[in-house]
């Protein structure tokens, strides 16, 4: 009688999350028994989790892992688990709570560890005993910084160390596409999968392009890139493809770069560089935008562009498929795998051979539909609701029995 009342207790108290099981390793693992662990399962519990809570160490206002975070915890809750968001540093007006709260709780729920940088919450939560699943977003390598910002360069170089404090202590890791689910397997963890970041659908229905060459503030092909302006994106690249399609194709054609420029001035100096080189002016920098004007970009391009050489995801390439925008990507990091057979894939970075894959999707319109309509297939797979459910089966698989 006295268990079923502190079962209950477990139950309604806002951050738990474990429930005892009725096995003695159950019960040893509360009282401490790190025997009761199971060997080649790490982080392996013997109780019935009924909270799944997440732990982003940073989580700012508009940003691709916020949107993933919320639309998790959303879709977790949906199913009946309590679900909680974790983090060191609170934000006005954010619904989340301080990773005091998580580790100081007398219920250890199961959490789902965001891991792009290293932080403080890395060896917190490797100290725990709380059961961990790593949900790897994927670090950009260091080398990328050397040579533009050296405080990015010890940050990438440190969370690519880091990393490897969880390795013993993650029951599962996940890795946001195959990708870095590869790296994951590199790096020595045992029991690995892939969760792709969560986007919800909604927002970009009813968002949707022109046949052909659509305009934006005049006439021509707008070819659409997303993202940080960052070293690894190859900005720089995509504008020599700019060049090409406008000295070939379409010398009206525009570029529009959609992100954040102002965090990395020695690259963004040097992409003045590159276009006063080319005396190339049809590039337009927008900055960072609210999500209504990042839709209407996507919803008036022709053409969605990704150079990038690394990439743990490739968020903007979803959020193409989901507008209707047919896409034209650099067969690099996690591309193909986001992609599917939706999109043309571009081995090397030839801007010629990438200009003529940009010509064939504005010129020949049974092309662009057939692209179109495997984008509509590859989003619907990626959907947070099938997503949510493979995690569901992964976290079983590996040991974390979840139930009421």
């Amino acid at each position: 009688m006295g268990r079923c009342r502190g079962t209950r207790a477990h139950r309604r108290h806002s951050l738990g999350g474990a429930v005892p099981s009725r096995t003695g390793a159950g019960r040893a693992l509360l009282a401490g028994d790190a025997a009761a662990q199971s060997g080649d399962r790490p982080g392996a519990v013997g109780f019935a989790v009924t909270a799944v809570h997440q732990v982003v160490p940073v989580m700012p206002a508009i940003d691709a892992v916020t949107s993933d975070v919320l639309t998790l915890r959303a879709r977790l809750r949906e199913r009946g688990l309590d679900s909680e968001v974790f983090v060191l540093e609170r934000l006005p007006g954010q619904d989340v709570h301080l990773l005091d709260r998580l580790l100081e709780g007398p219920a250890p729920a199961a959490v789902l560890f965001h891991y792009a940088i290293a932080s403080p919450a890395t060896r917190r939560l490797a100290g725990s005993r709380l059961p961990l699943v790593l949900l790897d977003h994927n670090t950009t390598p260091a080398g990328y910084y050397w040579l533009i910002d050296r405080a990015h360069y010890d940050v990438c170089r440190a969370a690519r160390t880091e990393i490897a404090l969880l390795r013993e202590r993650a029951a599962l890791a996940l890795g946001r596409s195959e990708f870095t689910r590869r790296e994951l397997v590199a790096l020595g963890f045992r029991r690995t999968g892939v969760l792709p970041i969560l986007l919800e659908p909604e927002g970009y229905l009813g968002h949707r392009p022109g046949a052909g060459a659509a305009s934006r503030g005049g006439g021509g092909t707008v070819i659409l890139t997303v993202g940080r302006v960052a070293p690894n994106k190859r900005v720089d690249d995509a504008i020599r493809v700019l060049h090409a399609y406008r000295r070939g194709v379409d010398p009206g054609a525009r570029l529009w770069v959609v992100g954040d420029y102002a965090r990395l001035p020695v690259y963004r100096a040097g992409l003045d560089r590159v276009m006063g080189r080319l005396n190339e002016d049809g590039v337009v920098f927008t900055g960072r935008v609210d999500a209504g004007t990042l839709r209407e970009c996507y919803a008036t391009a022709s053409v969605y562009l990704s150079m990038s050489e690394h990439e743990g995801f490739n968020v903007p390439l979803v959020e193409a498929m989901l507008s209707d925008l047919p896409v034209v990507a650099r067969n690099a990091g996690a591309a193909g795998d986001t992609l599917g057979d939706a999109g043309l894939l571009i081995d090397g970075r030839d801007p010629c051979l990438v200009a003529e894959a940009v010509a064939r999707l504005t010129a020949d319109p049974v092309l662009r539909e057939q692209q179109v309509e495997r984008g509509r297939r590859r989003a619907a797979e990626l959907s947070p609701d099938r997503a949510v459910e493979r995690l569901l089966r992964d976290m079983v698989a590996a040991g974390l029995e979840l139930g009421p």
